[in-house]
Order: C-alpha cells, then sequence, then structure tokens
C-alpha cells in the first residue's frame, strides 16, 4: 500500500485505565490479589499507567512476521520476550499454563456464585460490560464481611485483567472466561506465558488488518514500554515520575515500566505522524537501538535509579526459553534465538528455524465455535511447555554454556536477514537507471522523475528514501569492487574506476551535487543580439567607442613605458587614456575574468567610461617565493622600526636632562674664553 501512496487509518488501540475515581483499589483487596501472584502487576496499573501513542504502534506493527513472531528492521530482528514480561510487568511465568473450557452454559449462575451478581440482559455474550462492573463493584461497603470483600476483589481483578493485559476487538466487555480463572485462590497460574501468547495473537490478526475500523487489543502497556526502552521512534518526553508507596512491601516495588511513569500526552496530526515512524523505522541501524535496556549479562536492573520489585528477576533462568505460549485457543511459539542480540549474546546465522505451524493460528474461539475444551486440545503443548521448565530447573541438567555478543557475526546476521526478508516499507527514491551512464542529467529530465515529481508537488517528500537509495547503490559498488579487485588486472581495475567515477556523477547529480567535466563551457555562448563582428574580433578592439562616442587613438604609443610603470609603481590611474589601447585589446581578446557592461544580454550602452582591469597572471613557484621573501623583509623593518620608537620613548626624559646640562655646561665656557682674549 505503501508503494501505490495509499495510507491506511492506524490501528484503534483497546487498551483501557484501570486507576482513577471509576473503579479504586481497596487495600482489602491485598491478601486475595497476593494468592495470585498478581501484586506487583495490580500495583503497577492501579496507581497510573502512561498515554500510548497509536500511530507509533501501528508503523511497529506494520513490520510483525507472524511466522518468525518478531518485528523485521532495518537493524534486524526484535520482538516482546519473556525477560521483557518479568521486567515491566513482573508476572509469573512458572505455573499452570493458562487454558480452561471455554464453554458458556449456565455461566450467569456461574457469575452469580463468584461475585453475587450477573446481568439481567437477554441475548448477551457471556460476560459483562465494563460500564456494568463499575456501577456494582466500585466501591466495598466499609465493614463488609470477608465473603463479600473476596466477592469485590474478584471482580476487581476481572475488571482489571480484561482491560489491561486480554482486551479483545469489542473493547467494551469483560468475558466471562477470565473471570472463571479466580474461582479459586490458589491457582498457581504462568500469568506472564497468557499475556505474551495474547499479545503475539494480537500481532498477528492487526498485521494483516487493512480496514477502516482495525484495532488491536492484548497489553499495549507491555508493546508501548517495551518499544520507549529500545527504540527511538515514536517515544514521548518523559516528564517526572510520580511518587511510588510501596507500602514498605517488597511485592510493591517498582518495575521497569516506571521509568516512563508520566509521559506527555501525544499531540500531532495522525497521518503525519504516521508516516513520519515509518520513514525513522526505514532508516534505524543497530547503531540506534538500546538492545539491552535493563543491563547487560549477570548485572540486571544494576544501573535503574531505583530498587526494583524482586518478582522481576525472579525468574530470569527461564526467559531464554524456546517454548509453547498458551492462553486458551491461542499457542504462540516464544523463539529467544532470534532475538539474542538483546540478551548481549551470540546471534548465529541463520536462526534456528521453528516451525509456528499455520494451523494454530488459524485457532480461534470466533472461528471455531464448536470447540470448547481447549486443555483437551492443547494437551500435547501444555505437557511440552511442563517438560521445559522442569528440565530446566532441574539440577542434573548441564546448562548450555553462553557465548558473548560478537559484531561480526551480527553483521553476517543482518547481511543473511537482509536477503530473506524485507527490512523497508518505502520504496528507494530512485531507481538504478536514474543514475544514468555518467553523463550530467539534463535538469528537465530529472525533474520528470516520479520522486522529485511528488517531493514538487509536497506530496509526501521524504529524505529517508533518498538515503535508502544510497545505502542500495553504494552496496552495489562495494560488491563490484570486490570482484575487479579479486581479478587483479590492469584492464578490469580501468573499467571499474570509469564506470565508477560514471555512476558517481549521475549519484551526485541526482542528489543535487553539481560537477563539471574538463571541457564544460564557463561562459555564455554569443547569440545574435550580441553578436561581434568577425572584422572588429581581428582588429584587436580598435574600433571600440569610449563613454563620450569618439574613436579611441593613441592607444599604442609608449605602450612599454606604461606597461613598465604600471607593473613597477602599481599606479597606472595617471595614465590612462596612454595605456588604454592595451587594456582594450586585451579584453578584445576575452582573456579577462570579470564580466563587463556589454557581455551582459540586452544591456544598455554605458553612460560613463568603464575601468578595465589587466587579468591577473598566475603565481609561479618563483614568484611565489619572491614575493613571500619580500613580504617577511617588510615585515622585519616595520619591526625594526616599531622597536626603535619604544626605545626612543623609553630614554627619552633621561636623555633630554642630559642634553640640558651639557648644554648649560657649554654655555658658560665659552664667555670666559672670549673675556680672555679680549683682555
Amino acid at each position: 500500500m505503501a508503494e501505490k501512496g495509499e495510507v491506511f487509518k492506524w490501528l484503534h488501540l483497546r487498551c483501557h485505565e484501570v486507576h482513577g475515581k471509576k473503579m479504586p483499589y481497596d487495600e482489602r483487596y491485598t491478601q486475595y490479589i497476593k494468592k495470585t501472584g498478581l501484586l506487583p502487576f495490580v500495583h503497577l496499573v492501579s496507581r497510573s499507567t502512561p498515554h500510548m501513542n497509536p500511530c507509533a504502534i501501528t508503523a511497529l506493527v506494520d513490520r510483525w512476521r507472524p511466522e518468525t513472531h518478531s518485528f523485521h528492521l532495518p537493524c534486524g530482528e526484535m520482538t516482546v520476550t519473556l525477560q521483557d514480561v518479568s521486567m515491566i510487568l513482573a508476572l509469573p511465568i512458572k505455573g499452570e499454563p493458562v487454558c480452561r473450557s471455554t464453554s458458556s452454559d449456565g455461566w450467569r449462575e456461574a457469575m452469580r456464585d463468584l461475585i453475587g451478581n450477573a446481568p439481567t440482559t437477554e441475548k448477551m455474550s457471556a460476560g459483562a460490560p465494563y460500564s456494568w462492573i463499575q456501577r456494582n463493584f466500585k466501591k466495598c461497603p466499609e465493614g463488609a464481611e470477608d465473603e463479600v470483600v473476596e466477592m469485590y476483589a474478584r471482580a476487581y481483578l476481572w475488571y482489571v485483567v480484561s482491560r489491561v493485559l486480554f482486551s479483545d476487538g469489542t473493547g467494551s466487555n469483560a468475558s466471562f472466561m477470565w473471570l472463571q480463572l479466580f474461582a479459586g485462590w490458589e491457582h498457581n497460574l504462568s500469568w506472564g506465558t497468557a499475556a505474551l501468547a495474547y499479545l503475539y495473537r494480537q500481532l498477528d490478526d492487526a498485521c494483516c488488518k487493512t480496514g477502516k475500523g482495525a484495532s488491536i487489543g492484548g497489553c499495549m502497556l507491555l508493546l508501548s514500554i517495551w518499544s520507549w526502552l529500545r527504540l527511538p521512534v515514536g517515544r514521548p518526553i518523559e516528564m517526572r515520575r510520580n511518587d511510588w508507596n510501596d507500602h514498605r512491601d517488597p511485592l510493591r516495588f517498582p518495575t521497569a515500566a516506571y521509568i516512563w511513569d508520566n509521559t506527555e500526552p501525544f499531540h500531532g496530526e495522525s497521518k503525519e505522524c504516521y508516516m513520519r515512524y515509518i520513514s525513522q523505522l526505514d532508516a534505524l541501524t543497530p547503531e540506534k537501538v538500546t538492545w539491552e535496556p535493563y543491563g547487560e549479562p549477570g548485572s540486571i536492573a544494576r544501573h535503574i535509579l531505583f530498587r526494583v520489585n524482586p518478582k522481576c528477576l525472579e525468574e530470569a533462568h527461564l526467559w531464554r526459553m524456546t517454548c509453547p505460549l498458551i492462553c486458551f485457543y491461542a499457542v504462540e511459539y516464544h523463539l529467544p534465538d532470534r532475538v539474542m542480540r538483546q540478551f548481549g549474546l551470540f546471534q548465529e546465522t541463520p536462526p534456528p528455524w521453528k516451525d509456528t505451524r499455520i494451523e494454530l493460528h488459524e485457532l480461534d474461539k470466533i472461528r471455531q465455535k464448536k470447540e470448547k475444551n481447549w486443555p483437551i486440545r492443547h494437551r500435547h503443548y501444555i505437557n511440552k511447555f511442563k517438560a521445559i521448565i522442569r528440565r530446566i530447573e532441574d539440577p542434573k541438567t548441564v546448562p548450555v554454556p553462553l557465548q558473548p555478543f560478537d559484531s561480526e557475526a551480527f553483521n553476517r546476521y543482518l547481511f543473511w536477514l537482509g536477503s530473506v526478508s524485507r527490512l523497508y516499507i518505502k520504496p528507494p527514491a530512485f531507481a538504478p537507471v536514474d543514475v544514468g551512464d555518467g553523463t550530467y542529467p539534463d535538469d528537465e529530465d530529472m525533474a520528470k522523475l516520479d520522486y522529485n515529481r511528488r517531493t514538487r508537488e509536497g506530496r509526501n517528500p521524504d529524505p529517508t528514501r533518498e538515503l535508502r537509495f544510497v545505502r542500495q547503490e553504494v552496496s552495489r559498488v562495494l560488491s563490484d569492487a570486490e570482484l575487479a579487485l579479486q581479478s587483479g588486472t590492469e584492464s578490469t581495475l580501468r573499467v571499474f574506476a570509469e564506470r565508477t567515477k560514471n555512476w558517481a556523477r549521475g549519484l551526485c547529480a541526482l542528489l543535487g551535487c553539481r560537477t563539471i567535466e574538463a571541457a564544460s563551457p564557463t561562459r555564455p555562448t554569443p547569440t545574435s543580439s550580441y553578436e561581434h563582428n568577425e572584422d572588429e574580433d581581428e582588429g584587436g578592439g580598435e574600433d571600440e567607442v569610449d563613454g563620450d562616442g569618439e574613436d579611441d587613438e593613441g592607444g599604442d604609443e609608449d605602450e612599454g613605458e606604461d606597461e613598465d610603470e604600471d607593473e613597477g609603481e602599481g599606479d597606472g590611474e595617471d595614465d590612462e587614456g596612454e595605456d588604454e589601447g592595451e587594456e582594450e585589446e586585451e579584453l578584445g581578446a576575452k582573456q579577462h575574468d570579470e564580466i563587463g557592461m556589454s557581455q551582459l544580454l540586452d544591456a544598455p550602452s554605458p553612460s560613463q567610461r568603464l575601468k578595465r582591469h589587466k587579468p591577473r597572471e598566475p603565481y609561479t613557484p618563483d614568484e611565489w617565493n619572491k614575493k613571500k621573501a619580500l613580504e617577511e623583509e617588510r615585515a622585519r623593518k616595520a619591526e625594526r622600526a616599531r622597536k626603535a620608537h619604544e626605545d626612543e620613548d623609553d630614554d627619552g626624559p633621561r636623555r633630554r636632562r642630559k642634553n640640558e646640562h651639557r648644554m648649560k655646561a657649554n654655555a658658560d665656557r665659552p664667555t670666559a674664553k672670549r673675556g680672555k682674549g679680549r683682555e
């Protein structure tokens, strides 16, 4: 669609807030929520959640590939892993897979048993609207019995889990299948794998939606914070974090999501922002990504400026397991081997292939309405998930040695990924044929190119497309250079050098750089409006007239003397009439650098005599050395004169007193001699 210039509507985020006055948290619920292992998550979302950016999420969803469960980007594959689930949400990974029967028979009676109330509206799906839950369970009565508090706590958990972790396409109803998970508080469920499986399934469906009402569910809080921690695209402005009250309970310590506790709301025109985010993702390189936001292996969370919830690190040994993730009907594979760069480890090329099975993606409670008993249907994957955890936690299991990250290996992986997958949304600005054969292309031909035309019309000018074209062309030339060097023959290298020169000229022209050839014209060709007569050109300018309209005569007299005086004294203004003939002769030969009035198209006749200057002769090494020596000698003389003047100023008073004393002594002596002589 991007290649056709079409832009579909950005995805509507089916995510909801659970903090505030509509459904406040009651401390009496804590004792029950602790039993489920959801207390860190509930405490996180019940206080505040940051603002989401639907345009940035939509641009990211465009890169999702269901067959690999990863985003395919120019910087490599990236995905949300169990590490992110633990660090951001602190959800438990170990436990029974979240897989129950979705049968709705007698759901109203079962709901009354669990929360003491049920909707009475006929012809509605099993569940309840969020507005109904808010009206009936907004505030637990003061002094209520433990049974009533337990029902309110169960309704509150149902409300939070349905709106934040498992929001669906309806956006307004809480499904009954989530409520039945809280029938017994002692159930040890794997909420982390269920949340990730549900998010994967929502991404699988959303990346194929192009309709006007397209939407995406799942935990958008997890996806947004994951993106903000790693990618510089669509990242909001971080504001001062709100105070965190942990009630002196380690289970209520903040998670890594507290880094983005308070952000500035999303602003801007949605279509423009969406297109800008696409371009920014197209220009993303590995150096622009924060691959390990939680810290390097062995020092996870040590650089974070606050104490992280212990549940975030409790199950770190399960973060890299390749296993099925199960959430009722959805079975999605966790494939960390494809994104080992996110763990700071060696990336294998190609990554181990794991078939995610198309038939699993087709399983859905809406498409398979007759299918209800999902624990039986997914029994194979449930047993496999449990066996993997038992093997990892078995003390007899020998851990696989981990190889640290290697940049050369990662470069090989990127080269392989670019050859087997599409990493860019927008096409290059130009085609290789637009570079041409090396001759300078005509401006009109370049203006007709599709990208230039669209930019000129104001239709989404995008420098990122030019950058991609340059990348593509440079990579191709590098490949040709390797082949030319392998041949080793002089003729091959000459051909490659000539071809590369022509390619560079064409590329420079496309990008707006102007290059010239040795024989390129530097002056306009004479036209009929100011074309010279051949006889005048041969006459060396003898018929040119001055400002008074009279013929210029006597210009050749004393030519040598004038030339010597001009060069020696540097003052030719007094003898302007005598050396004018020579200057006009040189100007007639078109050897000067300056443009005179007569060279301009349709220029008027000058009313005053134009001052002509001789062309500057180029410097030769000898002349340059003489000039530098003369300048240095002048500088030395000036320095000596300055020092003499300073010395004279310093000795002046002393010298004047000495001279006055001498003059006075001399004035007395002649008087005595003259008197003695007369006597």
